[in-house]
């Protein structure tokens, strides 16, 4: 133990050092709280924005068909009233710029249907997607009126590609759907931080039609 004149000794004989000293740890006790409160803000945001982040409780996510016993007992839940399910198909795949013929005029000889093209982020999503949160778009309308079958919800950064706009065609696959409106955000956009191109919303009774989901499609 150190006795206290010795103590003052070393502090007198030293001030700038002991000066020092003191103002690097009250710098370190200033900044274990502030990470500290920092952390716990984050963290309870998080859980409170949970469910809006994901659009749901419980997220199911698989690369390959879900198998038979899950999809049964989600159906079983489902019959129960225990819970409520969407699907969503998401994948990249490239789009065009359907080009419209007019009667008694030739097609002009700018960019064909082909040349007019841009990889895509597509998301197919059944009725009911987002549980939690909202679809934006720039109508104000709600998303669930307007995404109906033989439609499509663009980003503007693809109709500025495109050189398209709302009430336009586009190609997905085979099937050529009418852009019914554009988006701002959706809910569990912030969890896909990387993208390789523009958001395409696609209604799940389109699936079929656009045949882009089978053997050999990936």
């Amino acid at each position: 133990m150190l006795k206290i004149p010795l103590v003052r000794r070393q502090i007198v004989g030293s001030l700038r050092q002991a000066a020092v000293f003191v103002l690097c740890v009250a710098l370190s006790l200033v900044t274990l709280v502030s990470l500290g409160g920092f952390s716990r803000s984050v963290h309870s945001s998080f859980l409170r924005d949970a469910r809006v982040l994901h659009a749901a409780d419980i997220m199911i996510d698989a690369h390959t068909p879900f198998s038979a016993p899950l999809m049964n007992a989600v159906s079983a839940l489902e019959r129960q009233k225990e819970i409520e399910s969407a699907r969503v198909y998401k994948f990249y795949s490239v789009v065009r710029a359907a080009q419209k013929k007019q009667p008694g005029k030739r097609a002009k000889p700018a960019l064909s249907e082909t040349e007019a093209s841009l990889l895509a982020d597509i998301k197919v999503v059944e009725p009911g997607y987002p549980f939690y949160g909202q679809v934006e778009l720039a109508s104000g309308q709600p998303f669930s009126s307007v995404l109906k079958k033989g439609s499509v919800v663009v980003d503007q950064t693809l109709l500025d590609r495109l050189h398209l706009r709302v009430g336009g065609r586009l190609r997905v696959g085979s099937a050529s759907l009418l852009i019914s409106d554009v988006l701002q955000s959706e809910p569990d956009r912030p969890v896909n931080f990387f993208a390789l191109g523009p958001r395409v919303f696609v209604n799940a009774n389109d699936l079929a039609s656009v045949d882009l989901i089978g053997k050999g499609s990936r």
